[in-house]
């Protein structure tokens, strides 16, 4: 089984992917043209070009998980894959309405889900056959089996490919080192297993409740970098701090009023 998602719509690099050629169809009417991911540098006037990638496995557990899930709702695993990755878009990017290109046969078209917060993991599951299925009709093709094919065009900024035959064995998350540091790519990469994870333990529970991050994660934000205790000498009074200061940074601005400081 193989996966790729691209995280733009019309300029994704691909005349199949503009609104106006999806085999006339109106599914796009007045959706956004880009999905807005939190960058930790600007997109350029030059389209970025996909030239880095990182894996992480999936584990057994996981997998059981994945197939009993497909069993039980008539879907398959790389149906139950892409849920999880639209929901990664959807929290990274604060957006409700995405669209994605898939491929079908040779060619790259638009998939367009308009999420509901309060829709479950396996409602939203179903919203993403039911969108495959209208895109498929609209190209007059049989709905892929394999969602994603393993191709991505340099155009695009993120590119999910899982590998596998029946279940996913691993997952590569293709970007570019142009708008993101490897950093960011492995914490998506991570995001997106910890919610496919989380979501298949209850998968009736709402998409705005299903965990995205790790313990270790939590940990950090709630308790190492919010721990901003400093202590100090309750009998010291505050001039005798402010001097002490001034001894430690004679040439420091004492005061600033404007552009005028008061050494």
């Amino acid at each position: 089984m193989g996966m790729d998602v691209r995280m733009q719509a019309s300029n994704a690099g691909s005349d199949t992917m503009s609104p106006g050629k999806v085999h006339g169809s109106s599914a796009l009417a007045g959706a956004p043209a880009l999905i807005e991911l939190p960058l930790d540098r600007p997109r350029g006037a030059i389209a970025p070009w996909v030239d880095a990638h990182l894996s992480i496995g999936i584990d057994a557990a996981l997998q059981s998980a994945i197939a009993s899930f497909a069993s039980r709702s008539g879907t398959s695993a790389a149906q139950v894959s892409l849920a999880a990755w639209v929901l990664l878009l959807h929290r990274i990017s604060a957006q409700d309405d995405l669209v994605l290109a898939v491929p079908s046969g040779e060619r790259l078209l638009p998939l367009r889900v308009e999420l509901d917060p309060g829709i479950s993991f396996a409602g939203l599951v179903g919203q993403v056959v039911a969108a495959q299925r209208q895109i498929a009709e609209a190209a007059s093709a049989d709905a892929p089996q394999v969602v994603f094919g393993p191709r991505w065009g340099g155009a695009a900024e993120l590119a999910l490919v899982v590998a596998g035959q029946d279940l996913p064995t691993d997952a590569t998350l293709h970007y570019a080192s142009s708008l993101l540091e490897p950093g960011t790519a492995r914490r998506f990469l991570g995001y997106w297993r910890q919610l496919l994870s989380n979501a298949l333990r209850d998968p009736e529970m709402t998409i705005a409740r299903v965990p995205m991050i790790d313990a270790d994660e939590r940990r950090a934000l709630l308790e190492r970098w919010n721990d901003t205790r400093t202590d100090y000498d309750l009998d010291v009074c505050l001039h005798t701090l402010i001097e002490a200061q001034g001894r430690r940074t004679p040439h420091a601005p004492a005061v600033v009023a404007g552009d005028a400081p008061l050494d």
